[in-house]
């Protein structure tokens, strides 16, 4: 992930309209626009079961998981394209950016660990619909899940074995790292 260095505007709706027009994708965060770089054959791998996991689990549900081509803004003055999402309820099919998603998901690369785990999960959190937010690493069997409390903290649980079941309250959800990491070398 690369810093743009030329003269990008950083308000939200200019950028949006900016970012709307280009060939690229990029994300805003903190006032920094940043390109959005290629990933690895286990990310993607990974973030495509992630969605399928997701989507088979939501038939007969008013919710949806979109992948990546879709924006996400935070009231934190972020745009960001999560690898995965849900959101429920009706929607027009000429959106391109939406503010209210249940549950989110990054797979974490070497390149973007940090800017995932601490810029976008911070904007992640300022979204009021956000419930559930999934950290996974695709080169280790690794997946953090946060989810928003009553009381509005997070809790976090890691799942590291493959045997493992991530149970998501809102929409009801499970899903199996087998499910998650089928077809990586990590799944044996």
């Amino acid at each position: 992930m690369a810093v743009v260095k030329r003269k990008v505007p950083t308000d939200v709706e200019s950028f949006l309209a900016w970012e709307n027009r280009q060939k690229l994708r990029y994300e805003l965060i903190d006032g920094v626009v940043y390109l959005m770089a290629g990933g690895t054959r286990a990310h993607d791998l990974i973030a495509t079961n992630v969605i399928r996991a997701i989507g088979n689990g939501l038939v007969g549900t008013p919710c949806q998981v979109h992948g990546s081509n879709l924006k996400v803004r935070s009231p934190a003055e972020a745009v960001v394209y999560p690898d995965a999402f849900i959101r429920c309820g009706p929607i027009a099919d000429h959106v391109t950016v939406v503010d209210d998603p249940l549950l989110v998901v990054e797979v974490l690369s070497k390149r973007t660990r940090e800017y995932d785990m601490y810029g976008k999960q911070l904007a992640y959190y300022a979204i009021p619909s956000l419930r559930h937010l999934l950290l996974i690493e695709p080169g280790a069997v690794a997946v953090r899940h946060e989810s928003r409390q009553p009381d509005g903290t997070w809790l976090l649980r890691l799942f590291r074995d493959l045997d493992s079941t991530v149970e998501i309250d809102e929409p009801r959800l499970s899903l199996p790292l087998r499910a998650i990491y089928a077809g990586t070398a990590l799944a044996g």
